[in-house]
């Protein structure tokens, strides 16, 4: 090597050294003035982590009261099984503003005509109540939200803080897939649990490994395809959401209650034993909502809201909730002026009204299962064919197709 060429290098060596000096001298300035940058260095999951942390003192109290619990229930039960229910069980939902407008079940008339009711239901996605299902969450959200902002706590984040669906052996150290297999505790006999075992061998096989690669993966895909989202109306998004990714992600994720329950809730049984606190299993709309991974799984969901209006663009017009965050105004791809949220809102009440409206949603879970149906529904017999019966409530767990 000639003097030449080394003095070059030595040249080149120390602009080098100077330029990554005044990198990281820029960089200390940087982090000095602007301390709040180094929140970015924190991985999804200690932020998620975090969240973890006030949860149980910010959150959890509120959303596992009774009141709660019922307002979330009832909002799936009604929907998911209003085109099933008998004259007067509309009527009567009616009379205490349980009604909804839209189902977010349907049967064809060759069904419905039927005089002894074969009740063969399957996703509605034509009548705008995915729309409601999108909006009511959207609300949910917003609301925890502000209760953790109130805390010095961040907003809710999706899946493993990067809006992925966690892969198998992937996501957070709390969003690996639980052991978990549902068992039913029957109310009229605790020593006589009920096992359901297609629905267990269903379950079993959403958790397993294969089941991400050949489903969820595809689905986390198809609902980020901005030329798919163009094809649909928001409410075909919410009906489609709902009724596959939704209630999937639910169950793969579900597990034991933290309180160390080893049952589950009956659709049918509304005891104070259930608004435990620990009472929080993804498997039942009663308690789903009371833990953290329901809204994360739920984040995921609404960002592909956001999703759909990147891909309509101009065609999709932003309004004001009212509500602290935004909507869409009703036009060729939005069909409903109002979404549905049950017969309230989420706003705060005072104590008195809302154990006025409690009573009011005990009332309804009486009409969604009258007393002597629950009671002939506990027989001996009636428990052993009790997944062969056509009146059977529609929930979450039974969304499994």
């Amino acid at each position: 090597m000639t003097v030449r060429q080394r003095s070059d290098r030595s040249v080149g060596r120390r602009s080098f050294l100077l330029s990554a000096a005044s990198a990281l001298t820029t960089s200390a300035v940087a982090l000095h003035y602007f301390p709040r940058f180094t929140a970015f260095a924190q991985t999804g999951c200690e932020r998620l982590d975090r969240l973890n942390k006030l949860w149980d003192t910010a959150v959890r109290p509120m959303l596992s009261s009774r009141y709660h619990r019922l307002n979330h229930v009832l909002f799936h039960y009604v929907r998911n099984n209003w085109a099933t229910l008998a004259t007067e069980q509309q009527s009567a939902l009616r009379g205490l503003q349980w009604d909804t407008p839209r189902g977010a079940m349907d049967r064809g008339n060759w069904d419905r005509n039927k005089p002894w009711g074969q009740n063969s239901v399957f996703w509605a996605t034509t009548n705008g109540s995915g729309e409601d299902f999108l909006y009511y969450h959207r609300w949910m959200i917003a609301m925890v939200d502000e209760m953790l902002a109130k805390k010095g706590g961040s907003q809710i984040e999706p899946w493993s803080g990067k809006d992925a669906i966690p892969p198998p052996q992937g996501g957070c150290s709390d969003e690996t897939i639980p052991d978990f297999t549902p068992v039913f505790e029957n109310p009229t006999d605790p020593n006589r649990p009920i096992n359901v075992p297609w629905l267990q061998g269903r379950v079993r096989e959403m958790k397993n490994p294969p089941f991400f690669w050949s489903k969820l993966n595809w689905w986390g895909q198809e609902f980020r395809d901005r030329a798919y989202l163009r094809t649909m109306t928001l409410g075909e998004l919410g009906s489609r959401l709902e009724g596959g990714v939704h209630n999937q992600m639910h169950i793969r994720w579900s597990a034991y209650p933290t309180n160390g329950y080893t049952m589950i809730r009956d659709e049918s049984d509304f005891r104070a034993k259930w608004d435990d606190p620990g009472y929080d299993t993804l498997f039942d709309e009663y308690s789903s909502h009371v833990g953290p991974i329901f809204f994360r799984l739920h984040k995921w969901i609404d960002n592909r809201i956001e999703d759909w209006a990147e891909a309509h663009g101009n065609e999709v017009e932003r309004v004001a909730s009212g509500h602290g965050f935004d909507w869409f105004k009703p036009g060729r791809w939005v069909e409903v002026a109002t979404p549905w949220t049950g017969a309230w809102t989420f706003d705060h009440v005072p104590p008195e009204e809302e154990q006025r409206r409690i009573g009011v949603m005990e009332n309804a879970t009486k009409v969604m299962f009258p007393p002597a149906k629950v009671q002939l529904r506990f027989s001996p017999r009636a428990t052993e064919e009790r997944e062969e019966e056509q009146r059977r409530i529609i929930s979450l767990r039974d969304m499994v197709e």
